[in-house]
């Protein structure tokens, strides 16, 4: 473990935590902020106020780049996390712990106006605002979180220490059943490639609730969540994304200190690899959490949604959510949909498909959302038939990138992934 970095907004502890474990631990201290002011010959302050924020920026992520090799403690500037170059960096044989304090505990501490202003807003409105911004950056680019408001830097060091052992962290999935998941494979690869400190497991149980007690009792950093807890899940997050609470689906949770923050990636993965469609007219197949994800991720591209599933009940709860359409399985021939996306989990085994093949054409682009195998019956159906399909791998592809950004903070190309799954 070459590197302990310190990362969190201003005013949350850092330096004075940084000093002070790093004489715990026996090693080197540097303040990312203060070697750019040796370097430089200027304050923070006057950097800001004279080359603006950019050139800071600049300076700040030739520093990052320095320490690639650097052995001790590190404590960053609240905006390191900005970068993905610097996040890259500093995690690499590293680790890396977030402190956090509330609004009102940093106000108190950096209200001395010796600080560079990075908005126009009151103070309390711009740690308010900037918070917000920086939030998810911050959670995603942490080992682990603790919260300084009512803890000396004495105490903050204590429970670092207590924290820094064992120093691998976990992740994992939640499923059931999990034998089908490629994600332990893939988030093992990357782990090891961008040299964490990290495992990734298979949580399969038909309880949720069992599986997050016994999660809690790891060193958890991030968790997947698939069939058939998706919607389950929303209810044991602390805190949800916007999307995942306007979908009412969580498939990524992450752990900071005690709470558990829920996301929505899903969607991600059914949006991006459409952004060549011309359709204007989809039909989802299923009601499930990925078909809600579906239609929220349809309509935010313009696209007339129909839900059909087997039990209309489920089809028009969905429609009522997001004010598409809905309707029986049966009637999507009468539909015509330019684009037709299974949600369901038929074909998994390799058998099945979800609708009467006849209604497909070459005029129709096919999306199954099942990834194992490759070539699903659908899919295989669709190529017969002349429609353009798009393979479930794909959307596993883009909302797994998206995922382990919020898991570690590294922004994966989206090749580099596919390459692993291939």
């Amino acid at each position: 473990m070459p590197k302990i970095v310190l990362t969190g907004y201003r005013g949350v502890g850092k330096t004075e935590t940084g000093k002070k474990l790093a004489e715990n631990l026996k090693l080197h201290f540097l303040d990312t902020d203060n070697a750019i002011e040796v370097k430089t010959g200027s304050t923070i302050h006057e950097i800001f106020q004279n080359e603006g924020e950019e050139a800071f920026r600049t300076i700040e992520k030739e520093l990052i780049n320095s320490l690639r090799t650097f052995h001790g403690v590190i404590s960053t500037g609240g905006g390191v996390v900005l970068s993905p170059e610097n996040i890259k960096v500093l995690r690499e044989d590293g680790i890396v712990i977030l402190l956090t304090a509330g609004t009102k505990t940093i106000l108190s501490r950096t209200n001395d106006n010796s600080r560079p202003k990075l908005t126009d807003l009151p103070l309390l409105e711009e740690i308010k605002k900037v918070l917000k911004e920086r939030c998810v950056l911050y959670q995603a680019f942490s080992d682990i979180c603790i919260n300084t408001d009512d803890l000396t830097p004495d105490q903050v060091v204590e429970k670092i220490m207590q924290e820094l052992s064992p120093v691998q962290r976990i992740c994992g999935i939640a499923c059931n059943p999990c034998g089908h998941s490629r994600s332990p494979e893939l988030y093992n690869k990357l782990f090891s490639l961008y040299k964490l400190p990290y495992r990734y497991l298979r949580f399969e149980n038909n309880d949720f609730n069992s599986i997050i007690e016994n999660v809690f009792k790891l060193p958890l950093k991030g968790l997947t969540v698939t069939i058939p807890f998706k919607n389950t899940a929303v209810k044991y997050c602390d805190v949800l994304s916007k999307e995942a609470r306007e979908i009412g689906a969580v498939n990524s949770i992450v752990r900071c200190e005690n709470s558990l923050i829920g996301h929505n990636t899903d969607w991600k993965g059914i949006v991006e690899p459409l952004s060549s469609f011309e359709g204007a007219n989809s039909v989802v197949i299923g009601a499930g959490g990925a078909a809600v994800a579906a239609v929220y991720g349809l309509l935010s591209m313009g696209i007339d949604v129909t839900v059909v599933n087997r039990t209309i009940e489920k089809a028009y709860k969905i429609r009522d959510q997001f004010h598409c359409k809905a309707a029986d399985i049966s009637k999507i021939g009468d539909i015509k949909p330019d684009l037709l996306i299974n949600s369901t989990p038929l074909g998994m085994n390799g058998e099945g498909i979800p609708v009467n093949p006849d209604i497909i054409n070459e005029e129709m682009t096919v999306f199954d959302l099942v990834y194992t195998p490759k070539e699903t019956p659908l899919i295989k159906e669709a190529m017969k038939r002349g429609a353009k399909t798009i393979p479930g791998t794909e959307m596993f592809a883009v909302q797994a990138k998206h995922q382990f950004r919020l898991f570690t903070g590294i922004d994966v190309p989206l090749e580099r992934i596919k390459e692993i799954l291939t």
